[in-house]
């Protein structure tokens, strides 16, 4: 795999802000919000920011699924960035058993999903590069993966170094924090993506 890495001196204060303000004007455009924007918008239900207008948007329902690429569920979906000949868990497919002994024609494999895709939305060139599941999570939910996520879900994979009670590798202890606040009786809430806190 190929990459680049950058080496630079530790900036002072002034250096600082100075980077800073470089890489936000390489990442973001600001702009001031004129009357021209807001013609431009039409009927965009969206506000240009948060409440300067209202919006017929109550609820935002997000739908993520992974280890499986969009092309394979997407990739006949009209409009969208995708390849039809990948889309094997799409409509129209031929289902074949393990063995190879019986197939099924004309199976639409994930209708559910097709449906939400053509009746709302789906977006066909959102990229999240991640390690593993964990890490990936994280990332789709616009959030870096902390230490606790590098060093503890690692250790999980392979079937070699399972976070079980009692061992003493390093990178294993961060994970049973969950497991000791349940071992003390601490209540504790469960949040989306796996993350949890105590009460």
């Amino acid at each position: 795999m190929n990459g680049t890495v950058s080496i630079m001196d530790v900036p002072n204060d002034e250096q600082l802000k100075k980077l800073t303000q470089q890489v936000i004007d390489n990442n973001f455009h600001f702009a001031k919000v004129d009357a021209t924007a807001k013609e431009n918008r039409g009927n965009n239900p969206i506000p240009l920011y948060p409440g300067a207008s209202a919006t017929p948007i109550q609820h935002i329902v997000f739908i993520s699924k992974e280890n499986r690429t969009y092309d394979e569920v997407y990739g006949q979906v009209k409009g969208g960035n995708g390849d039809p000949t990948l889309a094997r868990y799409g409509a129209n497919q031929l289902v074949v058993n393990k063995l190879k002994t019986d197939s099924v024609p004309g199976v639409n494999v994930m209708p559910n999903h097709l449906a939400l895709a053509n009746r709302f939305a789906i977006a066909d060139n959102f990229y999240v590069d991640s390690d593993h599941s964990a890490d990936g999570h994280r990332w789709l939910v616009n959030t870096y993966p902390n230490e606790w996520v590098e060093t503890s879900v690692a250790t999980g994979y392979g079937g070699k170094r399972r976070m079980r009670q009692g061992l003493k590798a390093p990178a294993t202890l961060p994970s049973w924090g969950q497991r000791a606040l349940f071992i003390q009786k601490i209540t504790m809430r469960r949040l989306f993506m796996g993350s949890s806190r105590p009460q």
